[in-house]
């Protein structure tokens, strides 16, 4: 038998959603399981891709938008050079 796919948990969570937790977890504000990306952005300081994170990654999973990929590439970036910031701290 099969399991049916849960929509819940998205089993390859989406390049830019992956870099974010990792950057997250390098600036020292883990993302818990289960907390979704809303309430954490709520709870940490403001980057300047968290509208643009936000607004994307509801309108792909919670509306009908299709992915984007470039705008996709655009987010990915902008959270690398935030993760880069906290590698380059002392």
């Amino acid at each position: 038998g099969g399991h049916a796919p849960s929509t819940s948990i998205l089993p390859n969570p989406p390049n830019y959603l992956a870099a974010f937790r990792r950057a997250c977890h390098l600036h020292g504000l883990p993302m818990p399981p289960g907390r979704t990306l809303r309430a954490h952005l709520e709870r940490i300081p403001t980057t300047p891709f968290t509208a643009a994170l936000l607004d994307y990654h509801y309108a792909v999973h919670y509306g009908d938008t299709p992915r984007d990929k470039s705008r996709e590439k655009q987010i990915l970036t902008q959270v690398r050079n935030w993760e880069k910031e906290a590698n380059s701290r002392p």
